[in-house]
């Protein structure tokens, strides 16, 4: 029985890992920013509460792209997450994802994977830290930014600055 549960818990562990390998985007064509003169806020509907994502005003500057847009980095910790499902907010580094123009895409929120509950070396085990360890410095890509007044503040943002 323990090893079953012990089974169960390494594969869900694995399975939290969605953060993608910076390394693995491309600088982009061109470095272009935008500027949101004042935070913008939006909200994701989980089933047992409501997560809210605020970008802080400030410069937000290309700094990767893919096949699908552009990663624009913000200011020192300009996400911040509410999280009312657990009582809990954090200020991550990190920025706005912009797809391509053209793209059915809406942009979206993302943070760089940070140790923000200082998980590692607290007696955790090798396997534990590892598996934490694993996914530092990794991008989280949010939901969509729904609504459409905010879109266009970004977009509108990045079509000014050029």
């Amino acid at each position: 029985m323990r090893n079953i549960l012990l089974a169960i818990l390494v594969v869900s562990l694995a399975g939290c890992a969605t953060g993608y390998n910076p390394e693995s985007f491309a600088k982009p064509d061109t470095v272009t920013s935008f500027t949101l003169v004042e935070p913008i806020t939006y909200k994701q509907e989980k089933l047992l509460g409501t997560i809210y994502f605020t970008l802080k005003a400030g410069t937000y500057t290309a700094e990767l792209q893919n096949k699908k847009g552009v990663f624009y980095r913000g200011p020192e910790d300009c996400l911040v997450v509410n999280n009312d499902i657990a009582g809990q907010q954090h200020e991550l580094e990190g920025g706005v994802f912009v797809p391509f123009a053209g793209s059915n895409d809406k942009p979206r929120a993302y943070n760089y994977i940070e140790d923000i509950y200082n998980q590692m070396n607290k007696n955790n085990g090798v396997l534990i830290d590892a598996l934490i360890a694993r996914d530092m410095g990794r991008i989280v890509i949010h939901n969509k930014i729904e609504e459409q007044a905010l879109v266009d503040v970004i977009i509108q943002g990045i079509s000014a600055e050029h």
